[in-house]
Parts: structure tokens; C-alpha cells; sequence
């Protein structure tokens, strides 16, 4: 689940801040969110230690958006 997630942050992370330098306003949005899941951190993490199947269900929904992204350039690239 590790490498899912560092990939995720890698090449979804690369996205947002490509959006983000074109639309102000979602960097606020993103600014905010980051700010909301820090303060957040400690619930989040109890939470994923008592539901183990949700942290897996967000998991395989992460590998499956970013299957989906790479399908999607490969086909634009035609």
C-alpha cells in the first residue's frame, strides 16, 4: 500500500500543481484541504486503525484513478 500512496503523491501531487499554477483559486482550495487533514492527522490515523477496510477501500480507489489517468494520456497521445 506504501508504494500506491508514494506514487500517488508523486505523479497526482504533479497534477494538482500543474492545475494549481493555472487556477488561484484551487491552490486555496488545495492550501485548505492540506491545512484541514493536518489538524485532522491524529483522528485520521485512529480512524484507519480501527476500520482497516476503509484504509484498503481508499487504497484500491487510488490505484483505480490513477489507472485511469494513465489509460486516458496513453489514449490522448494517439
Amino acid at each position: 500500500m506504501l508504494v500506491v500512496w508514494a506514487v500517488a503523491g508523486i505523479y497526482l501531487g504533479r497534477d494538482f500543481a500543474i492545475l494549481c499554477h493555472y487556477a488561484p483559486l484551487l491552490f486555496v482550495l488545495i492550501l485548505g484541504a492540506l491545512f484541514v487533514v493536518f489538524m485532522a492527522a491524529r483522528q485520521l490515523s485512529v480512524f484507519g486503525r480501527r476500520h482497516p477496510a476503509s484504509a484498503m477501500f481508499v487504497t484500491a480507489l487510488l490505484l483505480a484513478i490513477q489507472i485511469w489517468i494513465a489509460w486516458a494520456a496513453a489514449r490522448a497521445r494517439r
